[in-house]
């Protein structure tokens, strides 16, 4: 398959778009923080898949200085180093598999810190691809543009009062000539409609259900796509029971997939490094690293 974006480019636009489906705020957020501005962050999450005929593990780690700021993360043997300045923002990184240096970044900050612009460089040191992004005055943000040799991907997002996600649009040059998406109050992904630019249109829902500490207990998923005037529907129902820590944080997580043909597991485990942070650190605990 013909190389579209960086792989770094490409993990952070499928973050944005396709991350916060229906999984609980909990789970995929690397932060949790209550009203004494102690947080804890996910040093380790372990997951495990059973029931395709394929089992899968894999592992993730992350790593934090003094402050509790992050400094290098390991995505299931892909690992990748930051360097930050005194104020705690990220200025660089360097991308490894295993200990082969694959790529670096340079980050171009806005005078509130916040990342506007990033440069990927190859292990030969040329550039592989470009991410620019624009921000709300709450920081939140705005738009973003993903550009390497080959193609383009857009993404704007729009956020309510309360500061929670309520609908994005993308595109994807070559592929994709719209995507846009609904989010409920949680901040969840509830409908998502994409037209392909080879004139495929898929609709998909989710209905959630919620347990009392506001996690994802249960996603019906209903995906219709229509090609050439064939309408073809199917669904997924998945549930997810949880096992939590005395300060809130799920410490394990149990989700059962079931497609009408197919049923699958994945076990996650998660743990936990509790820091008491500076509050002018606090905006790069909250604004993920890309």
């Amino acid at each position: 398959m013909k190389k579209l974006f960086g792989k770094k480019a490409l993990s952070v636009f499928l973050a944005f778009v396709v991350a916060m489906v229906f999984a609980a705020s909990s789970t995929i957020s690397v932060f949790a923080a209550d009203k004494t501005k102690t947080v804890w962050v996910l040093t380790e999450s372990s997951s495990k898949t059973t029931g395709l005929g394929d089992d899968r593990t894999w592992k993730d780690t992350y790593k934090y200085d003094k402050n509790g700021l992050l400094i290098e993360k390991n995505l299931d043997g892909e690992r990748t180093v930051y360097k930050r300045n005194s104020k705690g923002a990220p200025v660089s990184d360097k991308q490894y598999e295993g200990k082969k240096l694959t790529g670096t970044c340079k980050y171009k900050l806005n005078k509130k810190g916040y990342v506007v612009k990033e440069t990927n460089y190859d292990k030969a040191k040329k550039v592989d691809s470009t991410y620019t992004a624009t921000y709300w005055s709450n920081g939140n943000l705005k738009k973003a543009v993903y550009n390497d040799k080959s193609s383009e991907m857009v993404i704007t997002e729009n956020y309510r009062k309360n500061g929670t996600l309520k609908s994005d649009e993308s595109t994807w040059k070559g592929f994709v000539d719209s995507s846009k998406a609904k989010y409920d109050k949680h901040g969840n992904k509830i409908k998502n409609t994409t037209v392909f630019e080879d004139g495929t249109k898929s609709e998909t829902t989710y209905k959630l259900t919620y347990n009392k500490k506001g996690d994802v207990v249960k996603s019906v998923e209903t995906d219709k796509s229509t090609l050439d005037g064939e309408e073809t529907i199917s669904k997924t129902t998945v549930t997810y029971k949880y096992t939590y820590d005395k300060a809130g944080n799920p410490t394990k997580v149990v989700e059962k997939s079931s497609d009408g043909e197919d049923s699958w597991t994945t076990v996650t485990t998660y743990k936990y490094k509790k820091f008491k942070v500076a509050k002018k650190y606090w905006k790069y605990l909250l604004q993920e690293i890309l």
